[in-house]
Order: C-alpha cells, then structure tokens, then sequence
C-alpha cells in the first residue's frame, strides 16, 4: 500500500501596532526669559515625562486590540553627532538626581536645555509577535530645544519719597549725605544687580534734566544704581533717574523707566527772640546788661542759632516812641553785652536790645565776579554759607 501526503501552512495575518510615546509634564519645546533666566517650563521643577506605550490589534483574533506595553524592551539613548558622525550613548542610569534617568521604561527629562542647542533623546523599542516569534522594532527621535524670548513687567522704584523736605535744624554730621538707590522688576523678581542694567542719573536745571556735572555739589556720589547727596549744599533740587535692561534686543522704549524725586530746603516751625540774660532789672551798681538769642524750633529751644541765621545787634534807649543812643552792637554773635556808660540811669528810658536776622542759605561754590569758581591752594573748590 502506497501512502502520500499534502502539508497546508498555517498562515496568521500581520499584527496591527499602534507605536506612541506620550509627553507628559511638559514639552519638547521651552521658553526662556533672557531677562529672569526662567524657564518655561523649568523641568528642574517639573520633569518631562516621555512615557511609551503599544497597542496591539491581532486580526487572527477577531481583531481584538490589547495593551501590549508591559512587553516592551526598551532602551534610551542620548544623540550627538560631530562632523556628520553620530554616536549614541545609552542612558541606564535610575537615579532621580541625574538630568536623564529612567523610570521603568519612561524617560524622566530633568535638563533645561540652553536657547541656540538642541538635545536628542532617541528611544528604541522591540516587541515579540508571540504568534509567530518576529521581533517588532520602534524607533523614534526627540528633539530638545529652547527659545529666547524678553516679555516682563517693568518695574521700578526708588527708595525714597517723591518730596522730601530737608530741615537744617536737623541736620548733623551722622545724617548729613542721603543715599537714594534705585531698584528695577521684571516682574516680580529683582533685577537691580544684573550686569546688563544701566543707569543714568539727572538734574534739573531751568527747564530740562541734564547730566550731573561736577558744578552740583549737592552731589556726592553717583555710582551705579546709587545716588549719594549732601544735604548740607542742597536747596531745592530735582533728581531723574533713568534705569533700563541694555540686552532687549529690540530696544523698547517702554523698558525705559523713569522716577522724579525733589529735595527742599525749609527753615519751618521756628522762633528766634532776645532775651536779657543779665541785667533784665538793672539796679544802680549793675555794670552792664547782656542779652542772648533764643531759638526755638518746634517750641524745642535749639543751640547755636548762628549756624542757620546771620545775626544783628542794635541796642538803644526808647524814650516814648523815641529811639535814643541807637547803636549797632555787631554782627554774627549769639550773645552781646551793653556796659553802663550806654545804658546810663535815667528811669524813663527803657534800655533795648534789638535783634536782626537772616537766613542762611545752603553751601554753594564761592565764585569771584566773573563767575569762577574759587579754589584754594591744592584746587579745591570753596563752599560757604551765604544770605539771599
């Protein structure tokens, strides 16, 4: 007997693979603020997660589709390519400090990535038909990259008032020079310290701000961000300051900003009177009468009124509304004595001191009549006090 026989191939139609890899936390693409150095997103803060997945859709089974993740080998690598060559480097690492590492098969991405450079991460997955044994391969590049972008809020302040009244009577060596600093926002972060911040300091003079010249010598020091003034030499004077960022590649205007300040000198809330202080009652044997001026500021008696008034002394007899014996006693002293001889002993006269001031103004630069200011022997410019 004669046997013969025939073989049929089983045949399984191609699986049907959808092959994706999710971002999760963030994107491939940041932003960064060239004026903060911000990241958006900052991924030191909130790592990009690039999460793979597989499904599997088998027509040999009723098309039935199954979530075929958890059988993925996967491995990560990081691309560079140097004169046309490219190399890969595999990224094992597990360790959540790392820029790179992976969890399970996720990639964690933990790295800002520079504007200007580009960073590829490429994963590479297989899959094994267990229909048939066939290894399935993915592959797939991401690219890593950043943009420069300078979008903030301007902001800026100076850390003093708008108006500022300057009261010699309160003025002392400890308080003399007023330091204004200026500080400058992007938005809510402070900025006043980045290197590429400029300002620019100004005065008003007559109708229009200028630059402070060595002829204001109710400047101190300009240096930087800081304006130093002295008090003592100041009347009324009106300060600008200009700040703004010099890297805005488009160099707006409206980055610009600008703050006013004034400076007043006021003599207020005072009160300058004689006063007898020997001799209010002149006996016979009395030889002389002396009188003082009272300064009060504030009903607070202040000493030395001759550091803010020039002052007069006139004494004389009054006789009815008579002035007898009218005599010029000087100037500038904050005391004056009258002996005897000028006073004399008649009781119908009432003897008199009379007292004359002036305001002191301000320090100013002493010039001759040419307008030239005057030095001494080293070159030094000469500031005094003088009356309007």
């Amino acid at each position: 007997m004669f046997i013969a026989t025939a073989e049929a191939a089983i045949v399984y139609d191609a699986l049907k693979t959808t092959f994706d890899v999710q971002e999760v936390g963030g994107s491939l693409s940041q932003r960064k603020n060239t004026i903060t150095g911000e990241f958006i997103v900052d991924r030191t803060i909130c790592p990009l997660a690039l999460v793979p997945s597989l499904l599997v859709t088998d027509p040999n089974d009723g098309d039935a589709t199954t979530d075929e993740t958890s059988m993925l080998v996967v491995n990560w690598y990081l691309v560079t390519t140097v004169s046309g060559v490219e190399t890969e480097t595999e990224i094992i690492s597990t360790d959540s400090s790392q820029s790179y590492y992976k969890s399970g098969i996720n990639m964690i991405v933990q790295a800002n990535v520079e504007p200007g450079n580009v960073v590829v991460l490429r994963i590479k997955a297989s899959f094994v038909n267990p229909n048939n044994n066939e290894t399935l391969r993915f592959t797939r590049d991401f690219d890593l990259g950043s943009t420069s972008y300078v979008e903030f809020n301007p902001a800026m302040e100076l850390d003093i008032a708008n108006l500022v009244t300057v009261s010699p009577f309160e003025l002392t060596a400890s308080n003399r020079y007023r330091v204004v600093t200026a500080k400058f926002f992007a938005g809510t972060i402070d900025i006043s310290t980045n290197s590429n911040m400029v300002y620019v300091w100004e005065k008003l003079d007559g109708t229009a701000y200028r630059a402070i010249n060595d002829t204001d010598v109710d400047v101190y020091d300009v240096t930087g961000r800081t304006l130093t003034i002295d008090l003592y030499c100041v009347k009324r004077s009106k300060f600008r300051c200009t700040a703004y960022y010099n890297a805005d590649p488009y160099n707006r205007t409206e980055f610009r900003m600008k703050r006013l300040f004034t400076l007043d000198r006021q003599l207020l809330g005072y009160s300058l009177t004689p006063r007898v202080t020997i001799g209010k009652f002149l006996r016979k044997d009395a030889e002389f009468a002396e009188a003082e001026a009272v300064l009060t500021v504030n009903s607070n008696q202040v000493d030395n009124p001759t550091k803010y008034f020039i002052l007069a002394w006139t004494f004389y007899l009054q006789s009815g509304t008579a002035k007898q014996n009218i005599t010029l006693l000087g100037y500038g002293d904050a005391s004056v004595r009258v002996l005897r001889s000028l006073i004399g002993y008649d009781r119908t006269k009432t003897p008199t001191f009379q007292l004359e001031y002036e305001p002191l103004t301000e320090y100013r630069l002493l010039t001759d009549a040419s307008g030239n200011t005057i030095v001494d022997a080293n070159g030094n410019r000469i500031v005094a006090q003088t009356t309007d």
